[in-house]
């Protein structure tokens, strides 16, 4: 699985990604360490890490959202009283940056173990893991340090 950073809204064009675990279901915001955790089923959570903003990102991009003003729609003709022009489209607005991901690591966790939860009161990261044949369920409890 990727963490995908679309321009949506612009272009929609893809502006990054970085690998994280398998079989991920959640995706936890840790605000203030400025980190997301991915929790996914093939026993692992992976770090990342959410750089500055890249400034390429909040160009604004017309691509693809152009048009020939004097096209037509198929099965239509060309309007020959054009008397009075429509106002110009409002301005697009401009995208946010969008931020860099970065991975610091993985965290062992336990097979099929892709539900989580980030408490920032608490300042812990809380992992559910199924019970086996051999252990019964548990919650995993991870301190992030800085």
């Amino acid at each position: 699985m990727c963490i995908l950073a679309p321009d949506a809204y612009i272009s929609g064009a893809l502006k990054g990604r970085v690998g994280c675990a398998d079989d991920c279901d959640d995706l936890l915001l840790d605000p203030t360490r400025r980190r997301l955790y991915a929790v996914g089923g093939a026993g692992k959570v992976t770090v990342l890490n959410l750089g500055p903003a890249t400034a390429e990102a909040s160009e604004p991009s017309l691509e693809g959202r152009g048009g020939d003003a004097s096209a037509t729609a198929p099965g239509t003709s060309p309007s020959s009283s054009s008397s009075s022009s429509s106002p110009p489209p409002p301005p697009l607005p401009s995208s946010p940056p969008v931020p860099v991901f970065r991975s610091l690591g993985e965290v062992p966790t336990s097979l099929g173990a892709r539900t989580g939860c980030f408490l920032p009161g608490r300042d812990v990261l809380l992992v559910a893991c199924p019970g086996t044949a051999s252990a019964p369920p548990r919650l995993l409890v991870f301190v992030p340090t800085d």
